[in-house]
């Protein structure tokens, strides 16, 4: 029994120490993120101060008044709170939380020195027509192995 808790206790530890060199691999400064929110782009501005997430502002962004609001007010403060952008989105704007969250994630990466990774093209269709037959195909041969099972 003793010896559970003492290994419990040593990765508690661990665990604390990795969390401590995660935030100091960030390099102090002031950093701007994007993410995809519901009405497009979401910039948002993180400053990083003694490896820690000190002010997290809302820039430039398209999302809906009134509905984006909570995200807005109510995420910022979470994300200085956790020192991470892996905290809970708010009810009601997802897609605004998700942007937010997304733009703080590419700031610290950048104070991190990980560089974006860029967005897969969409693959371009030369005839619609086709693409839709094929795709319409892929779909009844899904549904028919379905229903060969029964």
């Amino acid at each position: 029994m003793k010896r559970i808790i003492a290994l419990l206790l040593a990765m508690l530890m661990l665990g604390t120490l990795y969390t401590g060199a995660l935030a100091a691999e960030m390099t102090d400064g002031v950093y701007v993120g994007q993410g995809k929110g519901f009405g497009g782009n979401i910039e948002v501005t993180v400053t990083i101060e003694g490896g820690k997430i000190t002010a997290v502002e809302p820039g430039a962004h398209q999302e809906t008044a009134g509905i984006s609001d909570g995200a807005f007010a109510q995420l910022p403060q979470a994300i200085i709170d956790a020192q991470s952008a892996e905290v809970d989105g708010v009810s009601g704007c997802t897609f605004s939380s998700d942007g937010i969250k997304a733009a703080v994630q590419d700031a610290l990466n950048q104070a991190m020195g990980i560089e974006a990774e860029e967005e897969e093209a969409m693959p371009i269709i030369e005839d619609p027509e086709v693409a839709y037959k094929e795709s319409r195909v892929t779909q009844l041969l899904g549904i028919k192995k379905i229903l060969d099972k029964y």
